[in-house]
């Protein structure tokens, strides 16, 4: 079989979808014509097929639209219109079928009347339209990053993309093969009533041709709706002679007319039932027999009884009883016509449907050619699994993946073409042949070309060192301040999944009165580090004191967290919307030296570090559950490390180490709870001896000189540029005229900032 449809074969079905397509509607013009402009021609059986015309009309536009649709792209209008179409009225056909199955089983066994039947059309038409138009609609709204758009290319025409090809059997075939079994159900109950029937008839006529006593000629099978009324002269009897048959023959004499009419309603009527005296029998009719369309009361003039006709009479009277039975046969008839033509259209669709599933990775061109359904293509592994991986397979799989993906830039696909050689590498552990990779190359830039791909290419913003510690700044800055771990305050690598890291629950901010100047207020933050190491959401957790930094706001932790729940909108006073209304809005009062400013309790267990995301207009924005991994951050980290000029890029523990240096000349018992140790020996890991051991034994002074130079040691710039300005150049920078300005200027914003 072939992996994929040539373009010929494309071609082929296409034609063939249009054409046949065109016959379709011809057919379904002359049905609804003939309909509106004739009177005769609008019986219960021919009403049902014209409302069902109007969904075939719909389907047939659908089909005529072929691949114009996929050409159009999976997203254009024109795409979408066409998957619409055949996923409402498609199945419609099923439905209408079943509704007059139904007017078949209500006609036969409950009896009903083409007045009855006329009241419940309406329901057959919100059924039939109704119920399909629910999934057609909803799927306008379903739309997944993995899997994409429910309506996409579904190679012959716009349908059920390939991702979501499970719901063309849970909403299309399963649903309509259903139907056709209910449908199907019904005609086996009435054919077999009918061929009852038709049996009792048989045996009948045979008796009657023995010369007996006549019984009708056929069994009164009368559908609702034809109303037969006949008149009869009643002739008295004159009996003769036995003859050499067992039963006697009879001869009438014209006595006297009595008339009498007979309306046969819905439902199967029995003439065998009816009273019948052998010793009378009924004369031959002579008269009028008529069809009449509005059904009457069944009424009875005088007696119905059996006779044996003779000569031309007796004929007359076997012909219209004949004709009255076969009417009753003209509904099923068209109705299981109807039935029969469903059968065609569902059954290779579904042959075909069962064979994509039984064989995924072939494509038979002679069940879609035939029946022009849909296929499920190859995954992308099928495209490996081939022994010998040609230009035609890799034409294939290019061809698939950009049906089923949304390609709108041409450098995206070339990328992805790239991509895909390393792929092929490292899954069969072989690269591509040369000649076959630089076709691979050539094809590559003829699709895109064939493709009209846009040749414009994204623009990747400039990213500096500055930018790369925004992003982690603020990371560092509470890790510098607490000598937290990093998996105190993001997502931990050791606890992946969890979404537990430094929460708006776990923080808790204050207005404060300054011990010195109790006239002037400040803010200072708590932070509870919950996450230890060892001990996480265990035991007492230690909290850490943030106070503002006005010397440099850059290491203020307390500005980077208000930064965050201003971003988020978490603070609870709906007046705080700045950090100027946190000044404006919050008081102490006299007699207190501290005022909590409460977050919103619905952000408890909402993290404060949390990681970015693609929004519905694939813009990037703040994701707004899940927090920041440490992975990600540690990418950051190294890439700020080795733009810096760091020699050892190193982790986020360097800033941890680099904090417990500071702390060494606390002791022991106070290293353990700041840096969350259980014992002396992990900070002696941490921290490394710093001290001019040589100088302090020699006796000689301490070369500060040397000690910078060792720590510097990680540099890669100049450790003997100066590291401070002379006292000339601190001079002429403070009477900087400019310098001086902006220095009054400072000053009159922090006057009027307090």
């Amino acid at each position: 079989m072939a992996l994929t449809p040539t373009q010929r074969q494309l071609v082929a079905i296409s034609v063939t979808e249009r054409v046949c397509s065109a016959i379709s509607l011809v057919g379904t013009f002359v049905i609804i014509a003939s309909f509106i402009s004739s009177r005769s021609f609008r019986k219960p059986i021919n009403r049902l097929v014209f409302y069902a015309s109007w969904g075939n009309m719909m389907a047939n536009i659908a089909t005529m639209i072929s691949q114009s649709g996929i050409q159009a792209g999976a997203g254009s209008p024109l795409c979408q219109l066409q998957a619409f179409l055949i996923q409402w009225f498609m199945p419609a056909d099923a439905l209408w079928t079943f509704a007059m199955a139904c007017n078949v089983y209500l006609t036969f066994f409950h009896k009903y009347g083409s007045e009855q039947l006329r009241q419940i059309e309406w329901v057959y038409a919100v059924c039939c339209y109704g119920l399909p138009f629910i999934p057609s609609f909803i799927y306008f709204f379903i739309h997944t990053h993995a899997r994409g758009r429910v309506y996409g290319s579904a190679i012959l025409w716009c349908w059920v993309a390939l991702p979501w090809d499970y719901l063309r059997i849970a909403v299309f075939y399963g649903p309509v093969w259903f139907v056709i079994f209910l449908t199907f159900t019904i005609y086996l109950r009435a054919g077999s009533v009918i061929y009852q029937k038709h049996r009792e008839l048989h045996n009948l006529s045979s008796i009657e041709s023995l010369g007996s006593d006549t019984q009708p000629d056929a069994p009164l099978v009368i559908r609702s709706g034809i109303h037969v009324t006949s008149e009869f002269a009643c002739l008295a009897p004159v009996h003769q002679p036995v003859s050499v048959c067992d039963f006697p023959t009879r001869s009438f004499t014209v006595s006297s007319f009595r008339p009498y009419s007979v309306s046969i309603e819905g439902g199967l009527i029995d003439p065998f039932s009816m009273p019948h005296d052998p010793e009378e029998s009924s004369a031959p009719t002579q008269g009028l027999s008529r069809l009449q369309s509005d059904p009457t009361p069944l009424r009875t003039e005088g007696s119905l009884k059996s006779a044996r006709h003779e000569g031309g009479d007796s004929y007359a009277q076997r012909r219209k009883a004949t004709e009255a039975s076969s009417a009753a046969w003209v509904y099923t008839k068209y109705a299981m016509l109807f039935f029969v033509a469903l059968l065609v259209t569902w059954v290779p669709s579904t042959a075909n449907r069962v064979y994509a599933f039984a064989h995924p990775n072939d494509f038979s061109f002679g069940l879609n050619y035939a029946f022009t359904t849909n296929l499920k293509p190859p995954n992308h592994t099928h495209w490996l699994k081939q022994e010998n991986l040609t230009l035609r397979v890799v034409e294939g799989y290019f061809r698939w993946y950009y049906e089923n993906h949304n390609l709108e830039f041409k450098s995206a696909f070339l990328t992805m073409t790239r991509y895909w050689r390393m792929w092929v590498r490292e899954e069969t552990d072989r690269p591509l042949q040369l000649d076959l990779s630089r076709k691979v190359t050539h094809l590559a830039l003829s699709l895109s070309n064939e493709w009209d791909l846009d040749k414009t290419a994204k623009e990747q913003p400039p990213i500096n060192i500055d930018d790369l510690l925004f992003t982690t700044w603020h990371l560092l800055a509470m890790m510098c301040s607490s000598t937290a771990r990093p998996g105190c305050l993001i997502e931990s690598n050791a606890h992946r999944k969890t979404g537990d890291a430094l929460k708006y629950k776990d923080i808790e901010l204050f207005m404060v009165k300054h011990p010195e100047d109790p006239s002037r207020r400040e803010l200072l933050l708590k932070v509870k580090h919950r996450l230890i190491k060892g001990r996480r959401n265990m035991g007492r957790a230690p909290i850490f004191t943030y106070t503002e930094r006005n010397d440099n706001l850059g290491l203020c932790v307390i500005q980077d967290v208000l930064t965050f729940a201003f971003e988020d909108n978490a603070f609870d006073s709906p007046d705080i919307k700045c950090p100027r209304d946190i000044w404006r809005w919050t008081e102490i009062p006299e007699h207190r030296l501290s005022v909590p400013i409460h977050f919103k309790k619905c952000l408890g267990d909402v993290c404060i570090f949390r990681g970015t995301t693609r929004s519905e207009t694939h813009s990037i924005i703040t994701d707004p559950v899940k927090p920041w991994k440490y992975s990600q951050a540690e990418d950051l980290e190294k890439a700020a490390s080795g733009q810096a000029g760091f020699k050892d890029e190193g982790t986020f523990y360097k800033y941890r180490k680099g904090a417990a240096a500071e702390i060494r000349h606390l002791d022991e018992y106070s290293r353990n709870i700041v840096m969350g140790h259980n014992s002396g020996k992990s900070f002696a890991s941490y921290v490394s001896v710093r001290d001019d051991v040589q100088s302090a034994f020699m006796g000689t002074p301490a070369r500060d000189a040397l000690l910078n130079l060792a720590c510097n040691a990680s540099l890669t710039r100049d450790a003997s540029a100066p590291s401070d300005l002379t006292v000339t150049e601190k001079r002429s920078i403070e009477i900087d005229p400019e310098l001086v300005d902006l220095k009054e200027e400072a000053g009159k914003l922090r006057r009027a900032l307090y």
